[in-house]
């Protein structure tokens, strides 16, 4: 099916053509339009809300996942494009169980000192995995105890967006998202000659805070039914259960 949405070469092509090249910029011309796109590519995936003055967090890079685990290990890695964990993780069925707690990576080796040695998980950590200059940096996620058996998480987190290479690779978000960063793309390209904003940068600004306004709507203010882990019975033998609806603003 045919997208309304911007291509990588559209866009580039739109900044060349606004600096003043030709449909066929040269080598030269043709880098300097891209690096200009990949700034407000960056810029877009991260802007600051007007009505919080916070960092808004899109919808479209949230994404819930699955996490099996196998009886006997304790550490598994996280999606490629893992970024951010947003909802730590909690069981996909009911087990009667609480969800594990998340806990500083340090604090999880000392309890390998501890007993249980092997259970179902009660804290985790996310730490930081391999890292590679050609595939960035990876990261994992370490439970204690060690699992004796198999256990299904599921869990949501912030992606991180491939980089757009080729011509016709699309931007995260859909058709006017697209736009969006092309105007975001024209707004540097402006400061960039002008060496000031003017007209591109504040319709940039502009059409990024109506796409924040929009997608807010797209976003949940509850993350469901949450549970108070100091009063949870597990480890410490504590029976009391106490349970919250839990909201947020972004």
């Amino acid at each position: 099916m045919a997208s309304l949405a911007l291509t990588f070469e559209d866009v580039y092509n739109a900044v060349s053509y606004f600096l003043g090249e030709t449909s066929s910029p040269g080598t030269d011309a043709l880098a300097a339009a891209k690096e200009i796109v990949y700034r407000a590519y960056r810029q877009f995936l991260f802007p600051i809300d007007p009505a919080t003055g916070k960092t808004h967090t899109w919808s479209f890079l949230k994404r819930t996942t699955t996490l099996s685990l196998e009886d006997g290990k304790s550490t598994y890695e996280l999606p490629d494009d893992f970024s951010y964990l947003l909802i730590p993780f909690k069981y996909t069925s009911t087990q009667g169980r609480a969800n594990p707690i998340e806990r500083s990576t340090s604090q999880i080796y000392e309890m390998q000192s501890m007993t249980p040695t092997s259970g179902p998980p009660q804290y985790f950590s996310i730490q930081a995995g391999e890292y590679h200059a050609t595939t960035g940096q990876k990261y994992e996620v370490k439970f204690w105890p060690e699992s004796d058996g198999a256990y299904d998480f599921y869990f949501t987190y912030i992606i991180e967006p491939e980089k757009p290479v080729n011509t016709t690779d699309l931007f995260i978000g859909g058709s006017y998202t697209s736009e969006v960063i092309l105007q975001c793309a024209l707004g540097i390209a402006e400061i960039q000659e002008e060496e000031k904003g003017g007209l591109q940068e504040v319709k940039a600004q502009q059409m990024l805070n109506a796409l924040i306004g929009y997608d807010k709507k797209n976003s949940p203010k509850t993350l469901g039914t949450m549970t108070d882990p100091s009063v949870l019975q597990g480890h410490y033998g504590r029976n009391n259960i106490h349970i919250y609806e839990v909201t947020y603003d972004e």
